[in-house]
């Protein structure tokens, strides 16, 4: 029972084992599936990851077609424009061609009918002559409408024509004016032909042209000549039309000239492009610099003067002594400085306005000030200008009766008068200071100088000079204009200002108060690191107008010879030539006024604590004022420059080439406006020029009536000074001028807008970027080249510092072989070999030969020879003469080396070893070094003795060139019969190379 059980558990575990290895076996089956798959799993990851990599690659490459593709459509979308532009002027000549054609045809058609008609009435007379000198019935049969040839040709019969066609003929009546086509076609039809497949031809082949008149070719032929019918053969032949042929080879000569018409707008495109992607490439270089210097100019300008504290000083001046109104004691109404009106006027503003707001001091504190802050310095000033009695006025003689009537002039250069007036003359005229310019008022100019007062700030000195003043009539009829000046300090913000009250006299008695207040600063003291910022900054702006000066000569050089023969109007055609010569005159302008601005003398001269001198500032105040005013000028240039630069940009060029575009139309615009707006300015002068101030003259009326379009008007003021004239003025005015005009020319500029929005831009986005990489390849470009220039000139500098590295560790090996030679020698006493060695040894080396030149120099300038006594010093040798010293030294000294080479050479022989092996193969190295140096000075010397032979030829040609057109003053027939001696010691008296040798 156990063995059963036994035998069936050994069955169980056999089993059991197969199963298990059978798993196993499965197993390790399916771990290499497994690792197989995961093989090509790996395998096709990789060739995922290449197919995604070429997948990139390929949109790569797609957007860069994409981008070339949208570039060629651009260029086709142009030649496509100019294509349909072609089409457009083709199909209008070719409609204007079949116009006129078929006005020639309708035209000729009629003129055929008219002459068939007499024609007909012609050839019925002809045939009524020939009937009656023929046969009846030849001549019905010869002349039917049809008909076979006979046996005999009939004789000539004018306007009959026989056509032959292969065996069989007919005659057929032409008229005159029939061509060869309407003959083709009357026979076509008699013999049922196709059109396409005949021809015309004469008796050689020939073919007849279809719009040939058939009587004008057939009187020339010999049967026609000869009395005899005329003949035309109707042949088969494969021809086109004359006229398809025409048509044909119009349309090939058009598509030809249409295929060379885009070659040459291709090859235009390509030269356009390339200079485009030159003149971007420096514009970008350009751009950069331009900012700087931009950058540089407004630092420079603002800091020139602090505007705000200009202001805020001018706002406090004016506040108290120009608008502060009249007490009421003196005035009823409310009247201030800008009031003034007469001369009784000025005075009371004077003594109620002027002095109290000037708070002057006593005699024992003198001074005064504006504003609490503005302090006077110097004196207060009072000048004026006058005219004489009857000078520069020209009065009828009828006029001049009258004892009391007097004449001044209005004031000018000629009618101004500087003599004396007063009690007693006592006030003169002085010339002032020259430096000072001329005062451009309302009615004239006023120069420097004029009849001078000065006060000292003292209130009682200031207000008994000016009661004095009008109590005497300083002011009286021949006054034009009266300067009140004065120059205050404010220490706050450290700026002094010039101050000039005006009162213009005019001839008509009335007076014009105005006033000019010009800041001005002289020194600024700054915190160190705003200050050498600044001061970086002006030397920025001077080296960049120094820069640009040099590039636009050179600009302007290299377009005068743009041209053969160069042309010096070539560079002004240019506008942006004209707008940099503008900005660079400026600026040179400002740099010069600058100068003359801290030259001036009044600088030295300044005394702030003074209260008794006059203190003229106003020279440089002047400087300073006309600095500023060209600054401004050149800011507004400086920044329009940029739009030049903007112009990289097809949209940003929109704006330039729409002012291009609109150019001529604006011209003519403007003509009309000038017309226009004269026009109505002489009318409105005219009109309202005695009642209105702004209509008082010309050049205010034309002013007036600017502001005027622009909406600045009053009609009240026009209606009150007439009536009917003022509507009739205003309203056509506005019509033709705000209405008609002024949207004329919104419509020109729109117009021009329209055409260049219309031409295809990039985009925004892509220009920006474009512009960021290229202005970064030329920033990074000129630094790569500075770097890999450096890097060169590193490289250079280390190889030279291993040659000479090397050249001296040869010269130290060297010296040390010859030290331990000699050493060597005197230890075997061998002194006198040595002595000998020692001498030569170095001599052969550059070292050696530089010493050996530089001792004969001494010893030649040298004052006193060996034994000290004075001598005359000669010239150091020249290179030809040091070449011809060395050579036969060295010859000399290289037998003493091939003595010492023998002498060495026996001395180490007398041993059983030679003791000196060394010192021999150092020997015959010395005398190797000795023929190497020979060799090298005799090459030298017959190069420069070439050299020479080549200068003295080239200036004896000079010389007989020179001698032959007489420039030297001296004629080989003059010379006698040594004429080539003479005139080689002249040539030797010129080169004093020649000389030398």
């Amino acid at each position: 029972m156990y063995d059963s059980e036994d035998d069936d558990l050994e069955e169980v575990v056999s089993i059991t084992k197969e199963d298990v290895q059978r798993k196993r076996d499965e197993v390790l089956r399916i771990e290499k599936e497994l690792q197989k798959g995961d093989a090509e799993l790996r395998q096709r990851t990789k060739s995922v990851v290449q197919l995604r990599t070429q997948v990139k690659e390929v949109e790569r490459e797609v957007k860069g077609k994409e981008n070339e593709l949208m570039d060629m459509n651009m260029k086709i979308s142009e030649l496509m424009v100019g294509i349909r532009e072609m089409d457009e002027q083709s199909d209008k000549l070719r409609e204007e061609i079949l116009q006129v054609e078929e006005e020639s045809k309708a035209y000729m058609h009629q003129k055929d009918i008219e002459i068939r008609s007499s024609l007909i009435d012609v050839a019925h007379s002809a045939w009524g002559k020939a009937q009656e000198t023929q046969e009846a019935a030849a001549a019905e049969e010869t002349l039917g409408a049809s008909g076979n040839r006979g046996d005999e040709l009939p004789p000539l019969v004018e306007g009959v024509v026989e056509v032959i066609h292969e065996n069989s003929a007919c005659f057929f009546q032409v008229p005159h004016v029939h061509t060869f086509g309407d003959l083709l076609n009357d026979s076509i039809k008699y013999w049922n032909l196709q059109i396409e497949k005949v021809g015309l031809e004469d008796d050689e082949g020939r073919v007849w042209a279809s719009r040939a008149r058939v009587w004008n070719e057939m009187v020339q032929t010999e049967r026609y000549k000869s009395k005899q019918v005329p003949q035309v053969y109707l042949r088969f032949k494969e021809l086109e039309e004359a006229e398809e042929e025409e048509e044909g080879d119009w349309m090939t000569k058009k598509k030809k000239e249409a295929i060379e018409i885009v070659k040459e707008m291709d090859e235009a495109e390509k030269l356009r492009q390339e200079e485009t992607a030159r003149l971007r490439s420096q514009t970008q270089r350009e751009i950069l610099f331009f900012m700087i210097f931009v950058f540089s100019f407004v630092l420079v300008t603002l800091s020139w003067r602090d505007t705000t504290a200009a202001y805020t000083i001018a706002h406090g001046i004016r506040t108290a002594i120009l608008d502060e109104d009249f007490p009421a004691s003196v005035s009823h109404y409310q009247k201030n400085f800008h009031d003034v009106a007469n001369s009784e006027e000025m005075w009371t503003y004077m003594n109620e306005i002027f002095i109290p707001g000037c708070n002057l001091g006593t005699e024992e504190d003198e001074g005064g000030y504006i504003s609490e802050y503005n302090q006077i310095i110097g004196t207060i000033r009072m000048r004026q200008k006058r005219v004489g009695d009857g000078k520069d006025c020209t009065i009828p003689d009828k006029y001049d009766s009258y004892p009391d009537l007097g004449c001044y002039a209005v004031y000018s250069t000629d009618s101004n008068s500087n003599a004396p007036y007063g009690p007693d003359e006592k006030w003169q005229a002085d010339t002032g200071n020259l430096l000072t310019a001329s005062v451009a008022g309302r009615l004239a100019t006023y120069p420097t100088g004029g009849f001078t007062l000065d006060f000292a700030l003292d209130i009682a000195n200031v207000t008994k000079g000016i009661k004095e003043l009008e109590a005497q009539e300083w002011v009286d009829k021949a006054t034009r204009v009266v300067f009140v000046e004065l120059i205050t300090y404010n220490v706050n913000y450290n700026m002094f200002s010039c101050n000039q009250i005006i009162f213009e006299y005019s001839a008509g008695g009335l007076v014009y108060p105005w006033s000019r207040i010009l800041p001005l600063s002289l020194a600024t003291e700054e915190p160190f690191w705003t200050g050498a910022f600044g001061a970086v900054m002006k030397f920025l702006y001077y080296v960049y107008l120094i820069y640009f000066t040099k590039r636009f000569y050179d600009e302007f050089k290299a377009q005068r010879l743009a041209t053969d023969p160069p042309n010096c109007f070539n560079p002004l055609t240019s506008g942006w030539n004209w707008h940099e010569f503008m900005i660079l005159l400026l600026a040179l302008i400002t740099v010069l006024l600058t100068l003359l601005f801290y030259m001036d003398p009044a600088r030295d001269k300044l005394d702030i604590s003074s209260t008794t001198e006059w203190q003229d500032l106003f020279p440089m105040a002047e400087y300073a004022e006309l600095i500023t005013q060209i600054n401004a000028i050149l800011a507004l240039l400086i920044f329009w420059k940029i739009f030049k630069y903007f112009n990289l940009s097809s949209r940003f060029l929109a704006l330039s080439n729409t002012l291009t575009t609109a150019f001529p139309e604006v011209f003519v615009f403007l003509i009309m406006f000038a017309v226009v707006f004269v026009a109505y300015g002489i009318m409105a002068n005219l009109l309202f020029g005695t009642a209105l101030a702004q209509y008082s003259s010309f050049g205010r009326t034309l002013v007036t009536l600017f502001l005027v379009t622009l909406g600045d008007f009053d009609y009240s003021e026009l209606e009150d000074v007439t009536r009917v004239f003022a509507p009739i003025f205003f309203f056509t005015f506005i019509i033709f001028v705000f209405f008609v005009l002024l949207n004329m020319f919104i419509g020109i500029i729109n117009e021009a807008y329209n055409v260049e929005s219309q031409k295809p831009k990039k985009d925004v986005t892509d220009e920006f970027i474009e512009f960021l990489q290229d202005l970064k390849k030329n920033i990074t470009r000129p630094i790569k080249e500075f770097v890999a220039l450096a890097k060169e000139k590193i490289a250079e500098l280390k190889a030279e510092e291993e040659k000479f590295r090397a050249m001296r560790n040869a010269e130290i090996r060297r010296e040390n072989l010859g030290r331990g030679m000699v050493a060597k020698l005197e230890k075997n006493e061998l002194q006198d070999l040595a002595d000998r060695v020692d001498e030569i040894w170095f001599l052969p080396t550059r070292l050696g030969l530089e010493d050996y030149i530089r001792d004969i120099n001494l010893e030649r300038t040298a004052k006193e020879d060996e034994n000290g006594n004075q001598r005359e010093p000669k010239d150091k040798l020249t290179y030809i003469e040091e070449l011809k010293t060395l050579i036969p030294m060295l010859e000399e000294r290289i037998d003493d080396a091939r003595e010492i080479l023998r002498e060495v050479t026996q001395e180490g022989m007398k041993g059983d070893v030679n003791m000196f092996e060394v010192e021999t193969a150092a020997c015959e190295q010395l005398v190797e070094e000795f023929q190497t140096a020979i060799s090298e000075k005799t090459t030298e010397l017959e190069e420069e003795q070439e050299r020479i032979r080549e200068e003295e030829a080239a200036e004896r040609r000079k010389i007989e060139e020179a001698a032959a057109e007489g420039e030297d003053g001296v004629e080989l027939s003059n010379l006698g019969d040594d004429a080539p001696a003479k005139k080689e010691s002249v040539n030797y008296e010129k080169n004093p190379l020649l000389k030398t040798e």
